[in-house]
């Protein structure tokens, strides 16, 4: 039998990753000042379809067949435009990273789309699915530090998210590399010792922080990295073009790093800083400074922060922050009841808190009620039990995602929806993650006969074992945004 030949995207990973072979390497232009091989071959990417075999079937049979005719015809496809590339996921099954029960998360920031049900990049294309890739292998294979992400992996990200959205390639402005050399003077400093680097100057930064750039996700999630990797990432011009960031498990990182990153990330939406155990409040004083932009941010975990900095600085600067996840600092009574009503939140977890009472915690969700879609309260079981469930369904009509893992108080699910009855909100999807709960599959089956229609399987979704990494991720409904309308395109309408 033949040996199966992996996928392009394999193949690509396998040229690049051997500790032998350096991605600098790898991506670095010729002596003529062109793109590698490797570079070609990736941003060829963007000018196939995305779709499946039979995709490919309709798009060879629209190609005419090439003949000396169509030597001269500007419009003749190229072979290499006719294979269709499927996007990959950036979570779970299918991507590089194994699935693992303890990362289930609702509010994980990069698997933001979803496309033909799959979970994948948001505003992402095949060609950065395939650079995704690699810090992901590095990191399952441990084989990750902070010289493997350098310059050129980060010039061909934002090359590759140039061309997905029709702009020229072009270098990165001078102010970038500028700000990068400032921070150079003291590398080896640094290395044995605290990062003590000065800032670029907003003189700097108005040349860089356009707002129309076009824009895409990246994920370190859990890569170990520091002073290499942030200065390769400002340099490479990158950080206009960021809208989604996770940074998630990154123990290396601390304030000193963030203060050379975020005022380059102008565009910034998401951000991810969960369990970034180095981080202090000096963090959400620089967000609120540098990231105006700012949807969604993820500090759960960072016990160096507190309350007070989120409450006091954090959210008032960001005026378009709708999603708030802060579990594990120290919410109280008073904290919780002053960050419900600031503003209309979408999302809120506010888990691991322990002096919370039932009545501050029903009222201060009501303050919300109107707007909340996802909500995470995770080990809270001095409020989180089958009492609260009721007064939650019948007065939080929008939520569509609950997090009570943790909480041994909750036996059943039955009083959400009898709260939504009573309340006659009428049906609507639900998914819940409940491990290390009191809840059982014979309890959630018991809710379903107890209310066929609105706890069905198709509408009511509980994660009581895990369920591997991206189970529990809806941070989209709606699909991906369909690619641009390629040559290939145009001659199947014809």
């Amino acid at each position: 039998m033949l040996r199966e030949i992996p996928p392009l995207q394999i193949l690509c990973l396998r040229a690049i990753g051997p500790p032998t072979c350096s991605f600098e390497d790898t991506f670095a232009k010729s002596k003529d000042g062109q793109p590698s091989t490797a570079s070609r071959l990736i941003r060829s990417f963007h000018k196939r379809h995305v779709g499946s075999a039979t995709t490919a079937a309709v798009a060879a049979a629209a190609v005419p067949t090439t003949n000396a005719a169509d030597k001269d015809n500007t419009d003749a496809v190229s072979d290499i435009e006719i294979i269709p590339m499927e996007r990959t996921p950036c979570i779970g099954t299918g991507s590089a990273r194994r699935i693992h029960a303890n990362d289930v998360d609702l509010h994980h920031p990069i698997a933001a789309s979803r496309l033909n049900g799959t979970l994948v990049l948001e505003h992402g294309n095949p060609a950065l699915d395939c650079l995704q890739s690699y810090p992901d292998s590095l990191v399952e294979l441990g084989r990750m530090d902070d010289a493997r992400l350098g310059l050129h992996f980060f010039q061909e990200w934002r090359a590759n998210v140039l061309l997905a959205a029709g702009h020229p390639l072009t270098e990165p402005p001078a102010a970038v590399t500028a700000a990068a050399a400032a921070t150079a003077g003291g590398k080896k400093r640094r290395r044995s010792g605290t990062v003590a680097v000065a800032a670029p100057s907003q003189a700097e930064l108005t040349q860089v922080q356009y707002d129309k750039a076009p824009t895409a996700s990246l994920s370190l999630y859990n890569c170990t990295l520091s002073t290499d990797t942030i200065e390769a990432m400002v340099a490479s011009g990158m950080g206009p073009h960021i809208s989604c960031l996770d940074l998630t498990g990154t123990h290396g990182l601390n304030d000193d790093l963030l203060s050379i990153l975020l005022p380059v990330c102008s565009n910034l939406q998401r951000l991810s800083l969960k369990n970034c155990r180095r981080i202090t409040d000096t963090a959400l004083q620089l967000l609120a400074e540098h990231c105006p932009k700012l949807v969604s941010l993820d500090v759960g975990g960072a016990f160096n922060m507190t309350t007070a900095t989120v409450l006091d600085v954090t959210v008032p600067a960001l005026e378009h922050l709708q999603e708030l996840h802060a579990s594990g600092m120290g919410w109280n009574n008073d904290s919780i009841a002053a960050v419900t009503t600031m503003r209309e939140w979408k999302a809120l977890s506010l888990g691991f808190s322990m002096r919370l009472t039932q009545s501050s915690i029903r009222q201060s969700l009501m303050d919300c009620s109107a707007s909340l879609t996802a909500l995470s309260l995770p080990f809270c079981e001095s409020v989180v039990d089958n009492a609260l469930m009721g007064v939650l369904g019948r007065n939080l009509p929008f939520v569509k995602y609950l997090d009570l893992r943790g909480n041994s108080s909750l036996s059943t699910i039955t009083g959400w929806y009898d709260g939504r009855a009573s309340a006659d909100l009428g049906e609507q999807f639900l998914l819940m993650l409940a491990r290390y709960s009191g809840l059982q599959e014979s309890s959630v089956e018991e809710t379903r006969r107890i209310h066929p229609l609105e706890a069905s399987k198709d509408m009511l979704t509980v994660i009581l074992d895990g369920g591997g990494m991206g189970a529990g991720i809806c941070r989209v409904e709606e699909e991906a945004t369909p690619p641009k309308a390629s040559l290939l395109d145009s001659k199947t309408n014809r």
